[in-house]
């Protein structure tokens, strides 16, 4: 059984709730305090013997760099928390509640990672990728996106020193909204926890909070580890740095244009060097061609006609055009690879999951997992994080794609 949950935790109060997360008839909430005039945790600490015992399994939000910190803090300590009264006891929690946080402000690792944690835990927060630069999102917003009838702040600041019962009757109110509105994006991310957890047994590892990034860069791993002769751990620290890009150097020798704008354009980027660091604003060129302004950055290109109706005739026609695979084709055909991994060993690879995914039906979920890595391996070689980066290879595709729409 899973359980979504959430806690709260001030400075002299510790409030804990749980709703059973795959029933929604009648589901069973479990609330506890941890206070000087509520005291639960015995209760608590019970009831989680019994979900461990149980196997049963958390579903919260951002809750692996927080509320399972919180948690598994108990069930290390409980023997010496239970000796000291409830004030004390939520001092203690709140303490490790400002460590859990520092330590996430600070992009550093939580002090349990999820393989160390008592009871398993799927983080809606990473699954849906809601702490990626591009996609971060509090839970709040979501509520808001997501249409959640009640969206509220928490009532009482975490420094306030609680002193009534009525006082804490807002904290579990508020907790409990929280976790309700966490059941909610659960129940949307149904399909994606399903697929996971197909993943999950597949290749015998926890996927169920990971992001499709994640997803994409744990499974090419998970085969070019073994062909490198490497052990996962090893493979996960691989990186190739550049202090410097020169644009000349990956710009492919058949790349030509015949109008003088796309030669122009063409000279520009031969003469660009790109600091992986800064790319920001990096690059600009605007040209103008048959009626279309023509927008380039290291972003993308930008370009459209004039807003009006376009109908085809015997003279002209409206074609629409798509490419399958367009990114892990070019590194395929170019032999294209991160530089700390052997050309061969990552094209084959990377070629056996578009060839394999063709073959695989649609609603069969592994032909979505070998459509993940493919769209996500160009990503991952400009993550930091990864052991695919190497940003020459991202910008040797960036700027095909560019030149192309010459």
């Amino acid at each position: 059984m899973r359980f979504v949950f959430d806690c709260e935790t001030l400075i002299n109060c510790t409030a804990f709730v749980f709703e059973e997360a795959d029933v929604d008839e009648q589901a069973s909430v479990y609330t506890y305090v941890i206070h000087d005039l509520r005291n639960d945790l015995e209760e608590l600490c019970n009831f989680l013997d019994t979900l461990i015992v149980n196997k049963d399994s958390f579903v919260s939000f951002n809750g692996i760099a927080f509320d399972s910190q919180i948690i598994e803090f108990i069930i290390r300590n409980r023997e010496d928390l239970l000796n000291l009264p409830g004030s004390q006891v939520a001092y203690n929690i709140y303490l490790k509640a400002q460590e859990a946080i520092k330590r996430s402000n600070n992009k550093e690792f939580a002090e349990y990672g999820p393989f160390e944690l008592s009871i398993p835990h799927i983080d809606v927060f990473k699954q849906g990728h809601f702490d990626s630069a591009a996609k971060r999102a509090s839970l709040k917003y979501l509520q808001f996106t997501t249409d959640w009838h009640n969206i509220e702040e928490m009532p009482i600041h975490h420094s306030t020193v609680i002193n009534s019962l009525d006082q804490i009757d807002q904290i579990i109110s508020y907790c409990g909204n929280d976790v309700s509105s966490t059941k909610h994006l659960y129940k949307i991310f149904t399909p994606q926890t399903s697929q996971r957890e197909i993943f999950s047994e597949k290749y015998k590892m926890d996927l169920l909070s990971s992001s499709e990034p994640s997803i994409a860069k744990k499974i090419f791993s998970y085969y070019l580890a073994p062909k490198m002769r490497m052990n996962p751990r090893d493979f996960k620290s691989l990186r190739t740095y550049r202090e410097s890009i020169p644009v000349k150097d990956i710009i492919l020798p058949y790349t030509e244009f015949k109008s003088e704008e796309f030669k122009n354009l063409l000279e520009a980027f031969k003469e660009l060097v790109i600091d992986p660091e800064k790319t920001k604003d990096a690059f600009k060129h605007c040209i103008k061609t048959k009626g279309i302004t023509i927008d380039y950055g290291l972003g993308g290109v930008h370009g459209s006609r004039l807003p009006g109706i376009y109908k085809s005739d015997a003279k002209y026609s409206l074609e629409s055009f798509d490419v399958i695979s367009f990114y892990p084709n070019l590194a395929i055909k170019n032999k294209w690879s991160p530089a700390h991994i052997p050309v061969e060993i990552f094209c084959e690879q990377y070629e056996w999951f578009f060839k394999e995914r063709v073959k695989i039906p649609k609603k069969d979920p592994v032909n979505y997992l070998f459509k993940i890595i493919l769209n996500s391996a160009y990503g991952l070689t400009n993550e930091r994080n990864s052991p695919f980066y190497d940003p020459l290879m991202t910008m040797s595709i960036k700027i095909v794609v560019l030149n192309k729409h010459g």
